[in-house]
């Protein structure tokens, strides 16, 4: 049975209850928003000092690169000879310019690629950088590339198409500095 409008027979259903149960977690939601961006905006703006000047922050510097130290001579190199060129015998005349230079040729062959461009590279693993900028100094234009592929500190010299010759040793003690070097880390104070 229905009771008339006016008679006093009007309970809340679960629906109105609902609709305000659902606005208090709206209003909760939009004032946690409101608290996590004023928080962010606070923490991320730029720190100024009561005359208004930034705060002066930290400089990062790079050192600039060096060779290293303990750059062994050339009968302390351990070097494989790899032609990466359709130039027949390359690596074999190169292996014995190396064997006179007193380089420690530890094998001569065919690199699995050929080289599209370039002069050499020079292939090392984590033992290995002294070692490797030894004999690029005695390529010059070779590129030093690090690899985990070796293990001790013997290093593959791929011979590219622009290939020319290793210099003297004279000319390779000058071409230490002419070495490139993998570019340093920077250093923050």
């Amino acid at each position: 049975m229905f009771t008339p409008t006016g008679m006093g027979g009007h309970r809340p259903t679960g629906r109105s209850r609902s609709r305000r149960g659902l606005s208090i977690v709206i209003a909760v939601v939009v004032l946690a928003a409101a608290v996590a961006g004023g928080w962010w905006w606070w923490t991320n703006r730029a720190d100024q000092t009561p005359s208004g000047n930034p705060t002066p922050t930290a400089t990062c510097t790079t050192p600039p690169p060096k060779p290293p130290r303990d750059i062994p001579p050339p009968a302390q190199v351990r070097v494989n000879v790899l032609n990466a060129t359709d130039t027949a015998g390359l690596a074999i005349d190169t292996a014995n310019e190396l064997v006179v230079q007193r380089f420690d040729v530890a094998g001569v062959g065919n690199a699995p690629k050929t080289m599209a461009d370039g002069v050499a590279v020079v292939l090392y693993g984590p033992q290995g950088y002294g070692p490797a900028v030894r004999v690029a100094s005695y390529v010059p234009g070779a590129t030093l590339v690090k690899t985990n592929r070796l293990r001790d500190a013997s290093v593959d010299l791929r011979l590219g198409p622009k290939f020319d010759g290793i210099v003297s040793q004279q000319q390779a003690k000058r071409g230490l500095d002419d070495v490139a070097l993998p570019p340093p880390q920077p250093r923050c104070d």
